[in-house]
């Protein structure tokens, strides 16, 4: 599957983990689905009708496979009490506008290439005694070219502290006869959320008092000093002596 394309701020080590060899990654699934037959010795005789390799099933496979771009945003800060939305878009053809379904989403948006089939789900997972994720409307989606697949989780910090996320997306396809769908993961990511508290939005508050008030006294100090030499305000000309 493709490779995720970042904003130039997300860490490199946190680029998420690709399959280079997508018919490698095919022919494992299609065997925990379909076991291949133990070895034949030589000379026995093989009754019924020849099978498929599950390489030539994965290669056919691999063959129904379209290519999608795909985005979603990675936020980096959660707040306690508050739940951070997070959205995945599968454009599904070129006429579909991406950018304003992120309108007002926190994080940088990660752009990436899907490689699906007719059938794919989405899921986001993360410690679950860290962070409560609530997945709006289905698992399982249906590619149609009307409109673009979308994916959205509420992600809802229950203690602070860092944790890691992750976003997958599987594939499902059926190959031939064989009724049981050969699960793909065609995309994964995972990446670290900071979860806060009221404490730390207190803290920056603290840091900036110090800076506020040494402002408004160096304001009123310079104020001062222009009242005592008779200056009201700015723009106005010098008053008057006195007679």
């Amino acid at each position: 599957y493709g490779s995720v394309e970042q904003s130039s701020s997300a860490p490199p080590r946190e680029r998420p983990a690709v399959d280079a060899n997508l018919e490698k990654h095919i022919t494992a699934a299609v065997n925990q689905v379909r076991p291949p037959p133990p070895a034949i010795a030589s000379g026995a005789v093989i009754s019924g009708p020849p099978q498929a390799s599950n390489k030539l099933i994965a290669d056919g496979i691999a063959s129904k496979l379209k290519s999608f771009p795909a985005e979603y945003n990675k936020p980096r800060t959660l707040l306690l009490g508050d739940s951070t939305p997070v959205q995945l878009v599968i454009k599904t053809n070129e006429n579909q506008e991406i950018p304003s379904l992120f309108k007002g989403l926190e994080g940088e948006l990660a752009k990436t290439t899907a490689l699906v089939a007719q059938d794919v789900s989405a899921q986001l997972t993360g410690p679950p005694d860290m962070l409560e994720i609530t997945l709006r409307g289905d698992k399982m989606r249906t590619i149609t070219s009307a409109a673009p697949i979308v994916w959205e989780w509420d992600v809802k910090p229950l203690k602070p502290g860092k944790a890691q996320v992750t976003i997958e997306v599987t594939s499902y396809i059926t190959s031939g006869k064989d009724k049981e769908p050969v699960p793909i993961r065609v995309i994964q990511d995972t990446w670290e959320v900071d979860a806060r508290g009221l404490e730390w939005v207190k803290y920056q508050i603290q840091q900036i008092e110090p800076i506020r008030a040494f402002v408004f006294t160096m304001g009123t100090g310079i104020a001062t000093v222009l009242a005592w030499f008779g200056i009201k305000g700015v723009g106005k000309g010098k008053p008057d002596s006195e007679t």
